[in-house]
């Protein structure tokens, strides 16, 4: 449990800088308006932290399953074609 909580933060760790370099190189140095840098650096700091944390974090891959049986669920429902009732108050 500990190692997953340095795993955790090293990560967060990791994306912090890719936000704040990004925002250093294009705002600071190249000039750019840093509203629009801050909001780029933000965009691709969030992927970059789900990506990093699907692959080292939580490695576990039962989020995955779940959301695959929930699909299988949805496409069978889909298939049956199982019309819908309302019933009127």
């Amino acid at each position: 449990m500990l190692a997953r909580v340095a795993k955790y933060f090293v990560v967060g760790g990791i994306s912090a800088c890719v936000d704040i370099g990004f925002f250093f190189v294009f705002a600071k140095l190249l000039g750019f308006n840093y509203l629009a840098v801050a909001t780029v650096g933000f965009l691709i700091a969030v992927p970059v932290n789900y990506l990093l944390s699907v692959r080292f974090v939580f490695t576990s891959g039962a989020r995955f399953k779940t959301w695959a049986r929930a699909d299988a669920v949805q496409v069978h429902r889909h298939r049956q074609r199982v019309p819908v009732e309302f019933s009127r108050p």
